[in-house]
This record gives structure tokens, C-alpha cells and sequence, in this order.
């Protein structure tokens, strides 16, 4: 068995305000099964992984207690690579919430030195879009103000409508901090290329603890990445010599 001890690739955490449907969207993507009712005042932290190409990136993904989401901001900041702040579209208080919880990353993030984790927003129960209180365009709005991916999704509706998001953060996370390694040793080459490699970005579902011995660890997963990416690069290269 792999060890667990060993820090996972990447980590995860979905944080706003209460009753917003934090681990309705958990468990839907990690179980594919929807479930209303929840412990409000409990956090957990799910350690999962998904089939990347001939590979797979480790994860864990931290469903926060309901209201801890400011008071804990540094907290999540600090642990996470990807932070998800999520909020009703049918009660406008949770979206308020999320800008204000946004408002205070964004201050960590100017006064840290270490890397920023990425910001996204997922802005929940679609399927009651009858009740919305706050529109698409407001949310795509404080998206591009803090510089977050938006999505507009329904935990109850189906699998896809979680599955996709959270599988294309894992992955993009995982791309991003291998290029960052690789950016470190080929700075001079790659820092105003990195915007044009493209890799796929689809994985297979999250598994369960399976039998990974023989795998490959992270950083030798990360290496494999790289390597991909000075393959891209070269092939760019050559195509416009």
C-alpha cells in the first residue's frame, strides 16, 4: 500500500457559508452519489486519486465546517493548492459571503511569500434556478475580479455537473506546479511559453484506496510532466524554425 504519510500531490479545499452545499458537492464527486442532509459543524479531509493518462495524481480535498470559512482563511490558505469557495445561487447572503472570504485570500495572498494556491468559485443549486437570487453575470464578475475559474453547477442535478470542474482543478493543478518545477530549472526558456503547452486535461474518476505499490511517486510523477512539457516546447520550436 502506498504510504499514507506521503503529502499527496494536490490538496483541495471547499470552503462558504453554511448550507451552501459544501459536501453535498464533496461526496457527489467522490461517490457520484447526491446526499441532502449533512453534519454542518464537522470538516473532513477525503484522500483520493484519479487515473491521469498512464499515471494518477493523488489528492486530498478538505470539506470544510460550514462556518469556519473567514476565521480560517490563512488556514486554507497556507494548506491548500486550490482553494473552492462555494455559494447558493438562491440566497444572496452566501455569495456575499464569497466575496467577502475572497476579499481576505486576496489580502493573504499579497502579503505571503510563498506560492498562491489558485482561487475558483463554483456557484451552486442550478437545478432551483427558479428561486435565484443572484444572476451568472454577477458571479463571472468577482470571478475576473479575483482572477478564479466560475462555474455554475448543481450538486443534486448529476455526476458531470461536479465531476468536470474537479477534475480539470486537480489537473490543472497538478500541470501547474510541474511546470513550476520545470520553470525553476529552465527559467530562461519556458516562463513565456508556459500559456501554450497543452495537455489533456480529462482524467478518470477518483479511486479508493487501492494498491499503488509499483507506482510512481509524485515527484517522479511531476517529472514525467515535465518532460512532456520540454517536449511540447521543442516540438513548438521546431515547427517555427
Amino acid at each position: 500500500m502506498k504510504d499514507r504519510s506521503e503529502q499527496p500531490d494536490i490538496r483541495l479545499a471547499i470552503i462558504g457559508a453554511p448550507h451552501v452545499g459544501k459536501s453535498a458537492i464533496a461526496v457527489r464527486f467522490l461517490t457520484r452519489r447526491f446526499i441532502s442532509e449533512y453534519e454542518p459543524d464537522v470538516e473532513f479531509v477525503y484522500r483520493r486519486e484519479i487515473k491521469f493518462e498512464d499515471d494518477f495524481i493523488s489528492f486530498e480535498l478538505k470539506d470544510t465546517a460550514g462556518g469556519a470559512c473567514l476565521s480560517s482563511a490563512f488556514a486554507f490558505f497556507n494548506w491548500a493548492s486550490s482553494i473552492i469557495v462555494v455559494y447558493s445561487i438562491v440566497e444572496r447572503s452566501t455569495f456575499i459571503t464569497a466575496a467577502v472570504v475572497l476579499e481576505e485570500l486576496r489580502r493573504i495572498q499579497r502579503s505571503s511569500q510563498k506560492s498562491s494556491p489558485t482561487f475558483s468559485i463554483l456557484a451552486n443549486k442550478q437545478d432551483v434556478c427558479h428561486r435565484r437570487e443572484v444572476g451568472t453575470e454577477e458571479g463571472r464578475k468577482l470571478a475576473l475580479k479575483h482572477g478564479a475559474s466560475f462555474y455554475e453547477v448543481s450538486a443534486a442535478q448529476d455526476y458531470d455537473n461536479i465531476f468536470i470542474p474537479l477534475n480539470t482543478l486537480i489537473v490543472q493543478n497538478f500541470i501547474r506546479s510541474a511546470k513550476d518545477g520545470f520553470a525553476e530549472e529552465h527559467s530562461h526558456e519556458i516562463i513565456e511559453k508556459r500559456s501554450n503547452v497543452q495537455l489533456p486535461l480529462i482524467a478518470e474518476s477518483p479511486g479508493y484506496d487501492k494498491n499503488l505499490s509499483g507506482k510512481k511517486s509524485p515527484s517522479e510523477r511531476k517529472q514525467t510532466v515535465r518532460r512532456k512539457i520540454s517536449a511540447a516546447i521543442f516540438k513548438k520550436r521546431s515547427e517555427t524554425v
